[in-house]
């Protein structure tokens, strides 16, 4: 439907992230519905799956303590 009405980049934005094995908990009451708390190659595996439905851009928010994530 995007598509069909002119969108030229889909954004999902505020996808949380962290690789790390034990990670802190979110600021929220809720658990966002698509987030990466996961092991680097299962985030791959899911960015994937939402590009294969159409998503071009992923913005990821990462834990402030350890920003290094991002170049994971």
């Amino acid at each position: 439907m995007f598509r069909a009405a002119g969108g030229k980049r889909a954004v999902l934005a505020n996808i949380f992230t962290d690789f790390r094995d034990t990670q802190g908990g979110l600021p929220f009451a809720h658990v966002p519905k698509i987030s990466l708390f996961c092991a680097p190659r299962e985030a791959r595996e899911r960015l994937q799956r939402l590009e294969d439905m159409g998503i071009d851009d992923a913005l990821l928010v990462v834990p402030s303590s350890d920003p290094g994530q991002l170049e994971t």
